[in-house]
Parts: C-alpha cells; sequence; structure tokens
C-alpha cells in the first residue's frame, strides 16, 4: 500500500533506464550487509571483471567545471556544501568521452537532451550492448520480445518446468498464448515483475515449495530524492546532462 510503480519493458531491462553510478561499495560495509558472499571473490574477480565489461569510467573533472552541461550540479554542489554537506564524484557507465562529442555536436545526442527515464539511444553501455550482445554472439541466446509469463509449474511428466505466457502486442493486447517447457527457468522480471510472479506462483499452487518469505521485505530501492529552490541569482542552466556524476 502507498507504493505506486511505473514499469517499463525493453531487452536490456533496468540497465535502459537507470543513471548509471557504478559504485563498488566500501568493503567493510558489504561484508556487514553480506557475511555469506565471499568477498575475496567479489572484490578480486566479479566487481572488477564487471566495471571492465560495462566500461566504467569517470568523467574529466576538467570538463566537468566548465561545461555548460553540469551547471545545475556545481550549483548544486555548492548549495550541499554551504548546508554542511560533502560531495564527491562517482564513476559511471555512460562514455563520457562519447558525451564530449555530443557536446561539440559531433554524435547523436542523447544523455545531453534528457534520455535516461525513457532509456537511453545513445552513448550508455547497457546491458543490450554489453553481456546479451556478447551471449547473442555465441549462437546459444535467442531473445523474444514481447512475451510476458503467466505462470510457472512442474513439468507434468519427468523434470523441468512448464512455463506459460502470452504473446502480445506493442499495445499489450494479448496475440497468441504459449507453453514451453525448460530444463531450468530463471526469474530475472525485476525486483517488481519478480516479487509478482513468485507471489502469484506460490498462492495459486503452481510453485507451493517456494518460501513464506516470497513477497516479505519488499521496497523501493533505497533512493532519496531532494528538492531545493532555485534563485536567478544562482540559476542551474538550460542545458543540462541527464547522467549523474
Amino acid at each position: 500500500g502507498g507504493i505506486t510503480v511505473y514499469q517499463g519493458r525493453g531487452v536490456g531491462g533496468g540497465s535502459l533506464v537507470n543513471g548509471g553510478m557504478a559504485v563498488v561499495p566500501k568493503r567493510s560495509y558489504f561484508e556487514e550487509v553480506l557475511p555469506s558472499v565471499d568477498s575475496d571473490a567479489m572484490y578480486n574477480t566479479f566487481f572488477p571483471t564487471a566495471n571492465a565489461t560495462l566500461g566504467v569510467n569517470n568523467i574529466d573533472e576538467s570538463w566537468f567545471e566548465s561545461t555548460e552541461y553540469y551547471k545545475f550540479a556545481r550549483t548544486g554542489r555548492k548549495t550541499a556544501e554551504r548546508s554542511g554537506f560533502q560531495t564527491t564524484f562517482v564513476p559511471n557507465v555512460y562514455d563520457f568521452d562519447y558525451m564530449k562529442l555530443e557536446a561539440a555536436g559531433s554524435a547523436t545526442k542523447s544523455a545531453l537532451v534528457g534520455e535516461v527515464i525513457y532509456g537511453n539511444n545513445a552513448g550508455k553501455r547497457s546491458l543490450d550492448k554489453t553481456y546479451l550482445a556478447q551471449a547473442a554472439a555465441t549462437g546459444k541466446l535467442t531473445v523474444t520480445t514481447l512475451h510476458q509469463v503467466t505462470a510457472v509449474s512442474p513439468a507434468a511428466s519427468g523434470g523441468g518446468y512448464t512455463v506459460e505466457m502470452d504473446h502480445i502486442d506493442e499495445q499489450g493486447n494479448v496475440v497468441a498464448t504459449k507453453t514451453v517447457t525448460a530444463d531450468k527457468v530463471f526469474f530475472a522480471a525485476g525486483s517488481v515483475g519478480t516479487s509478482k510472479l513468485l507471489v502469484a506462483m506460490k498462492a495459486q499452487g503452481h510453485l507451493p515449495n517456494l518460501s513464506g518469505e516470497v513477497g516479505q521485505g519488499w521496497g523501493n530501492n533505497g533512493n532519496i530524492m531532494v528538492g531545493r529552490a532555485n534563485h536567478m541569482w544562482d540559476a542551474t542552466g538550460a542545458k543540462q546532462s541527464a547522467m549523474p556524476t
């Protein structure tokens, strides 16, 4: 109750619309929150591999200090510091070299025309350009769009699972229904879609062995947005990059 969720859909999922910030957590904090995870493996293998694969990079700070597209951030930083808050730069999966080309007018604008919440069409190393592209290149992956899974249950004969789905058009109308059988099913429909489907499958008896914790403890992703008054004598500028730095 009290939560409204707007769900977009696209090949690449949340990577298409997120702010792209790629911050490796402090190790001490990571180990406190996830004590059962092998932190040596995370910090020696998985975080570095993910950062390399996603092309994590940092904005050129001298460019940040001079470009009109981050005047709003510099104004916000000044306000924060006046209020006693510290600020720091954060790395991102958006290609900041590409952003410089956008600003120079020599590349198709994406971040510099406000593309984030509805997807970045250029500049961001989203999953469709990284992991999914690599997987598709092996010939072992087929991505089938415009399909919505409605039920998952153990297969009637033998092992594996039966997956029922609706084939929809771009307006959400069902144009066909399909059933496939798979040895393994991975739920990767995002926090909302996965929770929604698992709760339904447990309640309807399709997957009765699911933990009673399914659907519990759900919340937002921890972002807190703060609005600030803006004054004419401390302008933020009309041109603004959509990518946080």
